[in-house]
């Protein structure tokens, strides 16, 4: 299997993930690009069933619509990698085995918007408009060979024009499903970012979610450090849970602005309480 990407309008591949399943199951996924980072956009799979020795054929997953113009959002920061998350079950209840993926995605609210056409990128879907970006979800029950139609974690309203944008997903030790993400569904300009976590404990059929942050932050602090990419703000999102079973819960982290500069922190989901106490580093 071939991973790499490419310049300019040439076919391209980006964000992979990789993850161990049960046994010697291994398996990556990818966005696929086939006519460069633009548009259009699908999410690939393949497994191993020998630790990696070999691979069975793509799969594709599911098609996406870029958010924001197509490659950056209000703020001014990058999101054209729409794949953040891929997670497998390995617990012993009855999702074990399932294969989740999770991504963010502009097909629900798309809107009118000259200035999106502004620069390398046409707008979304090469269009001048912006697209308004949700978090969907995926589940294989077959080892990943079929997967389910993409569904909605967040729950504001559909026409909500605001962001929910790099999901992070992560399989606790008893089989329930933690999906971290950014969302500006607090504040009505689609401008300053909250952190919440979607939870849910049917493997996905129903989701509720919670609010992680305590304050709203605003989108790119880049400009205070020439060092710091100003175009960057979540890429690096991230859910973990503990893979020996050990531990229950799941370890959130993120980017944080709140402290007036750009901040890491972290927090801890146990059971059916948070650990609210965050660290900076």
């Amino acid at each position: 299997m071939t991973m790499g990407v490419q310049c300019g309008s040439a076919p391209a591949v980006q964000g992979s993930q990789v993850r161990v399943g049960v046994g010697s199951d291994v398996y990556v996924a990818w966005e696929n690009y086939p006519t460069g980072i633009v548009n259009p956009r699908d999410i690939r799979l393949r497994k191993s069933t020998n630790s990696g020795a070999t691979f069975g054929p793509e799969v594709v997953v599911s098609s996406v619509t870029p958010i924001g113009t197509g490659r950056l959002t209000r703020g001014r920061f990058r999101t054209f990698i729409d794949l953040q998350g891929l997670a497998i079950d390995t617990s012993d209840g009855k999702g074990g085995g399932n294969v989740y993926i999770t991504w963010h995605d502009g097909r629900n609210l798309k809107r009118p918007d000259a200035f999106a056409s502004q620069g390398p990128f046409l707008g979304c879907e090469n269009m001048p408009r912006y697209c308004f970006g949700d978090i969907l979800f995926s589940s294989s029950i077959d080892g990943g060979a079929t997967w389910s139609p993409p569904t909605r974690i967040n729950k504001d309203a559909i026409n909500s024009p605001v962001d929910q944008f790099f999901p992070s997903i992560a399989v606790d030790k008893k089989g329930d499903l933690n999906v971290l993400y950014y969302d500006r569904s607090k504040d009505p300009r689609n401008l300053l970012i909250d952190v919440f976590l979607g939870i849910s404990e049917n493997r996905g059929a129903t989701w509720s979610n919670v609010r992680v942050t305590t304050n709203s932050f605003v989108p790119v602090t880049g400009w205070q450090d020439s060092i710091v990419n100003d175009e960057y703000m979540g890429d690096y999102i991230a859910a973990a849970a503990d893979a020996t079973r050990k531990r229950d819960g799941v370890i959130l982290s993120w980017g944080d602005n709140s402290l007036g500069d750009a901040n890491v922190v972290f927090t801890k989901k146990v059971g059916d309480e948070d650990n609210q106490e965050k660290n900076d580093h």
